[in-house]
């Protein structure tokens, strides 16, 4: 097996959480196996071996949307390879059978596990930024009917069983850091050669940035222990780690009951070469992040 950058057993084996980075492309881009291989040659090869030596019955694979919906099994019923199983577009999956899995291809967006240990039950959830925010409502247009892909996920696990959200356990993988990931809000902006460019997402910069620091102001005294969203409001940078914790915590889990794996797609390394791929490098190539219910 292709060696990934970690494997976690959580919370005394019931759940286990790998990532697999820059030792090959892992992007599984197509709409049948054969468009899938020609994409990205041996990919299918290595993705079975994956399941084979995670004990994987069924992946369980949407294609994330960014539109903060999280589907069920039932909804992903094409098989597009052996066990590999897609049908609608999604940002998180419902897992509650042991040996189902969710399989993600991605770069920089950050993965969210939120498990119920009393009904062995977990969403696993793609928590890219506008999964996390409704930047379609912050311009003024007609909102989706979940802000975030955390709220999504949690009234996934209610409809199946009711949850009491202080006792759910989360585990935060691969995603970028707030260092990299920058949203600049001023007129003008390096471009590819040094040279100032007018940046023409200032103006939407700067309102993504203003509405993330008055939501983390409103509960500023309740989260001094906690870093902020926004660790620079000019240069934009946004913790992502940070924002999928407090959407979790006002939503009712306690940050206690939260684990972040510490990485940092956009600049872990192993002394050498970097662990994860990252979209800031390179747009087209993907990490593998597996969620399994045991």
């Amino acid at each position: 097996m292709k060696s990934p950058a970690y494997v976690k057993g959580l919370w005394h084996g019931d759940v286990l959480v790998a990532v697999f980075g820059t030792v090959r492309n892992w992007n599984f881009a197509g709409e049948t196996p054969e468009a899938i291989e020609a994409n990205n040659p041996g990919v299918s090869a290595d993705i079975a071996e994956v399941m084979d030596q995670l004990e994987i019955h069924r992946a369980l694979v949407p294609r994330p949307a960014f539109h903060a919906m999280v589907c069920e099994p039932s909804q992903l019923t094409v098989e597009r390879l052996p066990r590999f199983f897609r049908g609608v577009d999604a940002d998180g999956v419902l897992l509650t059978e042991s040996g189902d899995a969710y399989i993600l291809a991605s770069a920089d967006c950050l993965t969210t596990v939120v498990y119920d240990c009393y009904q062995h039950t977990l969403v696993a959830l793609h928590c890219g930024r506008n999964a996390l925010i409704d930047r379609e409502r912050l311009a003024g247009k007609p909102p989706r009917q979940y802000a975030s892909v955390i709220e999504a996920g949690l009234d996934a696990l209610n409809r199946y069983a009711r949850v009491d959200p202080s006792k759910l356990l989360v585990f935060l993988a691969a995603g970028i850091g707030p260092e990299t990931f920058v949203h600049p809000t001023t007129e003008m902006v390096p471009g590819p050669d040094g040279n100032p460019v007018p940046n023409k997402y200032a103006a939407a910069n700067a309102q993504l940035i203003r509405h993330l620091t008055q939501k983390y102001a409103m509960h500023a005294g309740q989260l001094r222990d906690q870093p902020p969203i926004v660790t620079d409001s000019v240069q934009g940078k946004i913790d992502l780690v940070a924002l999928a914790k407090v959407q979790l915590w006002k939503l009712g889990i306690p940050f206690d009951n939260m684990v972040w794996d510490g990485f940092d797609t956009a600049t872990s390394s192993d002394g050498s070469e970097p662990l994860f791929h990252s979209n800031r490098r390179n747009a087209l190539m993907r990490n593998l992040v597996v969620v399994k219910l045991n």
